[in-house]
């Protein structure tokens, strides 16, 4: 706290500066409670509301029901649709990571979109006016100091062009702190390239986390990274498969060596307790609301 003090003494004899525990941050909600921290974005959720003309729209349960099979030609529309994904990524990035799917699906139709491609923006928007007051909830428990890392893939799962969806999310104090859905760059020849290169992607994700929480406030364990996909799981530990998996690019064995190093552990779990779930596909009612809760979005 010394050096806190310190610091914002010197920023106050150059700048005029308020100094105050933080509530509001570039649209983010803060909010302590014995310890605890929440976090959420309902004020800018409703200026998105307001802004698109969405006042008193009759919420939905899902943000998405299914991907389009074809990109249908697109057609004249006053409808603002790239301004509303942007705000609409905005808050997929800031808290609400039940969207990420959704707005990742969304931004492939930025060019010339469709009256669907419209109608699509609007439910995520009246998903969002139904679950406004969802927050993420961090812990504050000396136990969970762990760094859990979930990564996924929905083999083939983009309908036009046969390529999968990576999804990846970190977990930390029982709470969510980053995430990404991102369609991969190439076509996968099987399930277990496609959840290999996921699990590459989060295997940087959480060095990068893990090296970051290191200088702040330690850890304490090996971060690991789960994915239920259990011979992407052997292959990203040794070579055996090598014959069968000799067309994979070296950049997607990123994970082995760090492995070995011991900078992360990989663990094998079941699809059930795979919370990346929902970043790779269209997620049912029942299943997207267990895995918010088990993800800190209450």
């Amino acid at each position: 706290m010394l050096y806190v003090d310190s610091l914002i003494e010197q920023l106050r004899s150059q700048f005029e500066i308020v100094a105050k525990e933080v509530s509001y941050f570039l649209g983010l909600e803060i909010k302590r409670n014995e310890g605890d921290i929440t976090v959420c974005q309902s004020a800018y959720i409703r200026k998105i509301i307001s802004r698109f003309n969405m006042e008193g729209c009759k919420p939905v349960l899902t943000p998405i029901e299914r991907l389009p099979s074809v990109q249908e030609p697109g057609k004249a529309t006053d409808f603002p649709y790239r301004s509303a994904v942007g705000a609409l990524l905005y808050v997929a990035r800031g808290t609400r990571f039940d969207i990420a799917f959704s707005v990742n699906v969304l931004s492939r139709h930025l060019e010339n979109p469709s009256y669907e491609d419209v109608t699509r923006v609007k439910r995520v928007i009246r998903y969002l006016a139904g679950t406004i007051d969802l927050k993420l909830v961090y812990k504050c428990k000396p136990e969970t100091r762990l760094l859990e890392c979930y990564s996924d893939a929905d083999f083939a799962g983009c309908p036009t062009t046969m390529r999968s969806t990576s999804g990846t999310i970190v977990k930390y104090a029982d709470a969510a702190i980053s995430w990404f859905s991102r369609r991969q760059e190439l076509v996968a020849d099987s399930t277990c390239e496609a959840e290999l290169i996921a699990a590459n992607l989060g295997s940087k994700e959480i060095i990068w986390l893990s090296r970051l929480f290191k200088e702040l406030i330690g850890l304490n364990a090996i971060p690991i990274l789960r994915i239920d996909n259990e011979s992407a799981k052997k292959l990203s530990e040794n070579p055996e498969f090598h014959f069968r998996t000799k067309h994979i690019q070296r950049k997607h064995l990123f994970i082995r060596d760090r492995i070995k190093t011991g900078m992360l552990a990989v663990e094998h779990i079941g699809t059930e307790s795979q919370l990346a779930d929902l970043l790779t596909k269209p997620t049912p009612r029942p299943r997207l609301q267990t895995l918010r809760e088990r993800l800190g979005l209450c």
